[in-house]
């Protein structure tokens, strides 16, 4: 994918044809407009933390955007190729509910040991809140990222370990449709 054309392989699409939620003409489409943004073919953390900047400039979206880059460069080889790219849009704006709590899930469990922590969920949360900026209106039980985070956990912890794993996420996420709130920051990007 290092040189630039307006028309995506037939490998590529048949691979993302059968790994997204997208058919051939929309990933083409897709393609046109990565390559036209991105004509090297990938996206560096610069680019990404750009475009995000762009969509939230009412506060301060580099934490969040660090974090959703991670999540999208999933080779981790610093670079979101337009399959990375795809899969992950895929996931953020047409998966089902089980496949977007999983993929919030591993959004916050920054260092992938397959739970989330207070910590993690505090640093992720106050990202989304920094991103959000003073645009946004918080519950008075919700107006700083603390109170927040308290309130997920009290949610989502029900052994009460100090640690959420995937089936306490996806547990707590059927009665808090927030906790996967995060996704709905994709959602105005695609």
């Amino acid at each position: 994918m290092g040189k630039a054309t307006s028309k995506l392989s037939n490998e590529d699409a048949s691979y993302l044809e059968g790994s997204t939620h997208f058919n051939r003409k929309e990933l083409q489409q897709w393609y046109k407009g990565f390559m036209s943004e991105c004509p090297t073919g990938g996206i560096s953390r610069t680019q990404f933390s750009d475009m995000f900047k762009q969509f939230f400039p009412f506060g301060d979206s580099n934490a969040y955007a660090d974090h959703a880059f991670n999540m999208f460069d999933a080779d981790k080889n610093g670079v979101v190729d337009f399959r990375e790219f795809m899969r992950a849009i895929s996931i953020t704006s047409k998966g089902s509910l089980d496949e977007k709590t999983a993929w919030a899930f591993k959004l916050y469990d920054l260092d992938g040991d397959g739970f989330i922590t207070h910590e993690e969920l505090l640093r992720v949360v106050t990202a989304i809140y920094k991103c959000v900026g003073s645009t946004a209106k918080h519950a008075s039980d919700e107006d700083t990222p603390e109170k927040r985070v308290e309130k997920l956990l009290g949610r989502l912890d029900k052994s009460e370990c100090g640690r959420v794993s995937l089936n306490d996420f996806v547990a707590g996420s059927q009665t808090d449709a927030t906790a996967v709130q995060a996704l709905a920051m994709f959602n105005t990007l695609v």
